[in-house]
């Protein structure tokens, strides 16, 4: 006797299962070596905002000071991290997952991008106290400028999720 098995049996299934891989993706990778937009980033860029703002020599020497002692402090933490997600990875693709072991490695690589996101945002506020009243002015409008441009570049459908995005967008 032949045994039918219903549809909906098959397509909860076929769901379950191509849903599973999506836990067994891999982890991601670790964040880009620079970043952020005042961050130890793209210096061509970084040197194109300084000419926009007209900065003076001083002001000049004291940003770029700053920034080498941010580009410094944020390497730290960035050596740290390459090894964190290969670490991670390894306790992803273990026979047996310890949920406890990636919790804790998930909090571990956390814990060093809090201090990098830490050390970009006092890298801008160093580089904001530079800043004489007009120039914070003229940054704020370049900022919104970039801001709106990205946002038109990449389309209303994607929008911003980071600290400070409204609630009802997440």
């Amino acid at each position: 006797m032949k045994r039918k098995i219903p549809l909906f049996r098959i397509l909860v299934a076929s769901a379950v299962l191509f849903s599973a891989a999506g836990v067994f993706a891999e982890p991601p990778g670790p964040p880009p070596e620079e970043g952020g937009m005042f961050g130890p980033g793209n210096p061509r860029e970084f040197g194109k905002l300084m000419d926009e703002l007209k900065l003076t020599d001083a002001q000049r020497a004291k940003v770029k000071a700053q920034h080498e002692a941010t580009k410094t402090d944020a390497k730290k933490y960035h050596e740290q991290l390459k090894p964190m997600h290969e670490e991670l990875r390894a306790l992803l693709e273990a026979n047996t997952v310890d949920l406890k072991a990636v919790r804790a490695k998930l909090q571990s690589i956390s814990n060093v991008q809090l201090e990098l996101r830490m050390i970009h945002i006092k890298g801008r506020l160093d580089f904001e106290s530079v800043l004489t009243p007009d120039q914070k002015a003229q940054l704020k409008k370049i900022t919104k400028e970039r801001m709106d441009k990205m946002r038109e570049h990449h389309g209303e459908n994607r929008p911003h999720r980071g600290p400070g995005a409204p609630d009802d967008e997440r």
